[in-house]
């Protein structure tokens, strides 16, 4: 394939007509017209702008090659993914720190500094929505990007439609799988429920503190949500 037929052929994937290209890159369109014709070839200085437009590499526009725009995409893709693991962690740290200081906080407040009820479940509500918001604002801010699909020749696609058949064999095994870590997930929850019910109890009978021990439940409610991510952490590490 020439030149000219990659460049009529990416301005036609595009769907850019040769005066909307032509005044992108700051020429006529009967010079654009000239290049996919192989009349002439563009200037050096109109290559990069060529390649801005249609989303190309170099090597790509004038020899062909997309072997190096598919590795610079597989590698942004894997930077990307390191980046948001780290914020990920980070922002799940600090959201987790923040809603066990709004609880443990809580009792503290109302029984050694004399806060008002109300007044104390204000600093504790507003220490847990600022810990929502930092959860809210990594999800929507960063969403996990899908794996970007660069199988385009022959080869490739036979090779999916491989790997698609050996994964319909294994849907009863996953089936399975997931099965198994719900149950695991159901009894971890329900283990934690028993162990937070009992210790409800024994501090409200021992302390007669009833006002101040529903707090406990608030405290397993928090150690659901964290079992729940660590969960849901776990299954997404062992999709990749």
């Amino acid at each position: 394939m020439t030149l000219g037929e990659r460049l009529f052929q990416y301005r036609n994937s595009i769907n850019l007509s040769q005066e909307k290209l032509a005044e992108k890159i700051g020429v006529t369109r009967q010079t654009i017209s000239k290049w996919e014709t192989d009349q002439s070839t563009p200037d050096f200085d109109k290559i990069e702008p060529l390649c801005k437009v249609f989303g190309i590499t170099t090597d790509e526009l004038i020899k062909g090659d997309k072997t190096s725009n598919k590795e610079e995409i597989k590698q942004d893709q894997d930077n990307y993914n390191e980046k948001r693991n780290k914020k990920k962690a980070i922002i799940l740290s600090i959201s987790i720190f923040l809603y066990c200081i709004a609880t443990f906080s809580l009792p503290y407040m109302v029984e050694v500094l004399n806060y008002e009820d109300a007044h104390a479940v204000m600093i504790w509500a507003g220490l847990c929505t600022v810990a929502t918001v930092m959860l809210v604002f990594f999800f929507v801010a960063y969403p996990k990007k899908k794996d970007i699909n660069t199988q385009s020749d022959i080869k490739e696609k036979i090779e999916e439609i491989k790997q698609i058949q050996e994964e319909v064999n294994q849907i009863e095994k996953n089936n399975k799988e997931v099965d198994t870590k719900n149950k695991t997930e159901d009894l971890v929850i329900e283990a934690c429920a028993i162990f937070f019910l009992i210790i409800y109890l024994s501090v409200s009978f021992l302390t007669m503190a009833w006002h101040i021990t529903w707090i406990i439940w608030l405290v397993f409610a928090l150690v659901q949500l964290i079992i729940k991510l660590i969960f849901s952490m776990k299954g997404e590490n062992n999709e990749k």
